[in-house]
């Protein structure tokens, strides 16, 4: 094919294949090249390509040639990346990847939505200033989806309240990357792709008792990039642009500290008279919703939405969350702020013998040290009979032991 000039119909046929989403990949998944869709996700061998043109050329040129033509015509990825507001093709170090990044499209110029469609965010958030910091939070990611905010959703309510109707039927028809996660693995697991891939992903009902698993799930929802395996590719870094909603039924849906700034959590959503009224509300926005213009209207609500005063690094604790974080603090934990304060430096024994003194069952190891460690505290050896102590971080060694010296009750 080399000096030939094409068949004008095999441009054509390419440039038909770059809108219905198809490119060219390799990876250590294939022995060799295959036709990817990146939309449907769909792979086929390029042994198809003379049939897909002989189907697709209503003027039945000869396709002779088709397949080396779109060989080397069509785009060559190795994978995909989500890079919201970026090209469909991103190349990095020699490599280029398809961005599967699809924003909302709608011909309406209209953002006058239904009085329903405002009624539903009332019910949802009653009080008026948590309200308008949740839309803004939605907002924001329809107006700039490419810088992801450190804080996140956390919604309690009672069964049936809209919550899942708000994600599923609003959020994503025109966020168009969002995720559903029943649990933690959905969200960080080996091989998830979720908090690389999507805008909004919808954590529903997911629990853990695990210290470990609520540390990773602190980190991914502050560190703007996060480790991923898909399968059959190497491990990388990547940027996550991923918001997340936490919503459960619970009252405490997670432990959280007394300086917790990674959820913003508004007053928790109750029916406004009962869960049938509730269930007919929602049925009559659906409708509104199915109506011609309606999505185009609720995405341009979004999209011109002031965001005047909003902080992606920075969130108020409502009343809500401080509620929450006190219901966060266990019988242990109560016992341990009275007997840090009356003896500040002990030994790791010693704080164990006066848990059993009130009659607390033995602790682990590992929650005992992590809620030590939370405190401010860390331990240290010395050299007078071995000693292994256990004092605030901000004592020097000599100092914590002569408050070890003068504390009156130790063993």
């Amino acid at each position: 094919m080399t000096g030939a000039i094409p068949n004008p119909q095999f441009l054509k046929f390419r440039k038909y294949l770059e809108q219905e989403g198809f490119c060219l990949l390799v990876n250590t998944k294939f022995k060799e090249i295959v036709l990817y869709n990146w939309v449907s996700k769909a792979t086929e061998p390029l042994s198809v390509l003379p049939i897909r043109f002989k189907r697709w050329d209503a003027a039945k040129s000869d396709a002779t040639g088709i397949t080396d033509y779109i060989k080397c015509s069509l785009e060559l990825v190795s994978g995909e990346v989500f890079v919201p507001n970026a090209g469909r093709y991103i190349t990095s170090h020699g490599s280029t990847w398809v961005n599967i990044h699809n924003p909302f499209q709608t011909s309406s110029g209209s953002c006058e939505v239904s009085p329903l469609f405002l009624e539903l965010f009332e019910r949802l958030f009653p009080v008026e200033e948590e309200r308008h910091v949740c839309v803004q939070w939605m907002a924001d990611i329809v107006q700039n989806p490419e810088h992801r905010p450190s804080w996140h959703l956390m919604l309690s309510s009672a069964p049936g309240t809209g919550k899942g109707f708000l994600f599923h039927n609003i959020l994503t028809p025109i966020l168009q990357h969002t995720h559903l996660v029943k649990d933690y693995d959905g969200l960080m697991g080996k091989h998830s792709v979720a908090l690389a891939h999507n805008l909004l992903i919808l954590l529903d009902d997911a629990k853990t008792s695990s210290d470990s698993m609520e540390t990773k799930l602190k980190s991914a929802l502050s560190e703007p990039r996060v480790a991923i395996e898909p399968k059959h590719e190497m491990p990388r870094m990547v940027d996550t642009y991923a918001r997340v909603i936490l919503a459960s039924n619970e009252l405490r849906p997670l432990r959280l500290d007394k300086d917790e700034r990674r959820w913003y959590v508004p007053q928790r959503i109750e029916h406004r008279v009962s869960l049938e009224e509730t269930a007919n509300f929602i049925s009559q926005i659906a409708a509104w919703l199915e109506e011609p213009e309606s999505l185009g209207k609720v995405y341009n609500y979004f999209k011109t939405y002031s965001l005047e005063g909003f902080n992606r690094k920075y969130v108020n604790q409502t009343e809500t969350l401080k509620e929450m974080i006190g219901m966060s603090e266990s019988p242990i934990e109560g016992f341990l702020s009275a007997y840090l304060d009356d003896e500040p430096v002990f030994t790791y024994n010693g704080i164990q013998d006066a848990l059993a003194a009130e009659g607390y069952n033995k602790q682990k190891d590992s929650y005992l040290k992590r809620l030590l460690n939370e405190a401010g505290y860390t331990n240290g050896r010395f050299k007078r009979n071995s000693l292994t102590l256990w004092h605030p971080k901000s004592l020097a060694k000599d100092q914590a032991l002569a408050k070890f010296d003068t504390t009156a009750s130790r063993l």
